[in-house]
Parts: C-alpha cells; sequence; structure tokens
C-alpha cells in the first residue's frame, strides 16, 4: 500500500506564515481585484487603496513587489489548502482508497470549493485562473514543495495509476484542474447575476470531480479514432 505520509513527512512543512493585521488586509484585497481585474492590470497602488492604507508604498513596504505579494497570496491559501488536503488524504487512507484516483482527486481539487473570501466568494480560483492564463507573472512556486507537499504527493499518487505518456497525464492533471476552478467561478457568476442554478453549487462541485475522474482514467485516444 502507498503511504499518504508526504514527502515531507508533514503537511503544513514550510507553510508556516504570521501576518500583521494590514499584511492580512493587502493580502485579501489583492486577491479580490486580481481575480476580479487580472495580475496586470492592478497596480500596487489600486490594491493599498482598497486595502485602506493611505500609504502610495505600503504594498512595497510589507511585500517588495508584485512578485513578492502574488507569493504571499499564494502562501497564505496553501495553509489551509494543504490541511484540508492531508484531511481528505487520511479519510481515503483509513477507507483503503489511496489507489482510487476519484478519492484522489477529491483530496487534490474539493480544497479548493472550501477556499472563499469575506464575501463568500472563489476569489482564489479566479486569481489562480487570471495567474494561469494572462499573467506575466510566474506561478512556478505552486510546484514547490515550500508551498504544496501535499498537493504534490497526491499528484504523485495519481501518476501512478495510469498508464498513459507523462505529458498526457500532466496535461490532463492540468486541464482538469482549470475545469474545476471554472465550476467554482461559474457557480459565483451565478450567485452575482440573480440567476442563480436549480442545484446546489456542491452538486456541480462534485460532478465536476466525477467528470476530471473519467477523464483523467479514460484510455489515450489517437488520431482517426
Amino acid at each position: 500500500m502507498v503511504s499518504a505520509r508526504s514527502p515531507t513527512g508533514c503537511i503544513l512543512t514550510g507553510v508556516a506564515l504570521k501576518l500583521s493585521e494590514t499584511q492580512e488586509a493587502i493580502i485579501a484585497a489583492a486577491e479580490q481585484m486580481f481575480g476580479r481585474l487580472g495580475v496586470d492590470a492592478v497596480s500596487m497602488r489600486a490594491i493599498g487603496a482598497a486595502a485602506g492604507s493611505g500609504n502610495h508604498y505600503s504594498v512595497q513596504y510589507h511585500f517588495g513587489s508584485k512578485e513578492g505579494l502574488i507569493r504571499a497570496i499564494l502562501l497564505s491559501r496553501a495553509r489551509t489548502l494543504e490541511r484540508y488536503r492531508g484531511e481528505f488524504l487520511a479519510e481515503a487512507t483509513a477507507a483503503g482508497k489511496l489507489n482510487d484516483a476519484h478519492a484522489l482527486i477529491r483530496a487534490l481539487l474539493m480544497p479548493m470549493a472550501m477556499q472563499t473570501d469575506a464575501n463568500g466568494r472563489h476569489s482564489f480560483a479566479s486569481f489562480a485562473v487570471h495567474l494561469y492564463w494572462h499573467s506575466k507573472a510566474s506561478a512556478s512556486w505552486m510546484e514547490s514543495h515550500e508551498f504544496s507537499p501535499m498537493m504534490l504527493h497526491i499528484l504523485d499518487l495519481l501518476r501512478r495509476l495510469v498508464d498513459l505518456p507523462p505529458d498526457i497525464k500532466e496535461a490532463r492533471l492540468r486541464n482538469g484542474t482549470l475545469y474545476f476552478l471554472h465550476v467554482l467561478i461559474a457557480c459565483d457568476k451565478a450567485q452575482e447575476t440573480g440567476n442563480p442554478q436549480e442545484r446546489p453549487d456542491e452538486e456541480f462541485w462534485t460532478d465536476a470531480i466525477g467528470a476530471i475522474t473519467a477523464s483523467y482514467l479514460a484510455p489515450l485516444a489517437t488520431v482517426g479514432n
């Protein structure tokens, strides 16, 4: 049986972060503004103003640069994401499902649905999508054990389950993650526009996990078939 222990031995290794009230306010404002407008479209001064700071250089003082601020957002969210992933993986371990792709993908992605801002919206999902598709800033930190040792451990377990070319595995995992983030965003948009969906959001999240699992496990399709 594959061990559920993370490669570092601790799901929170490398993600300890102590923040002042000012820093927390800046991170919250930046995440929402980046998610709504895009990472490259928002100025440091605008973030500081939205966070309630009268100092035009408050963001630079606390985080140094925009990439430093992005890193702080990722690190701040990683603490909770890693804890939830550890809890989901512990459940899978207790149920003998460490070789179950659905249980592993649920452990990987469902914690993102549990990350909301002060307005109950998935601003981190929007931020992550903008960071991936539209920003010049690097998102390579998310691939580091400093941020997400448990996430990387789950990905490693998933890679062992299928006999597919490595690039196909990575594409399916990446596209599945982006699809799930878009499902979260779509559910939020429905609420914001006053057109709530007929089903609870949780049902859409659960269905997305099932669809992503089926896609990941599907045999390799070839051109012409």
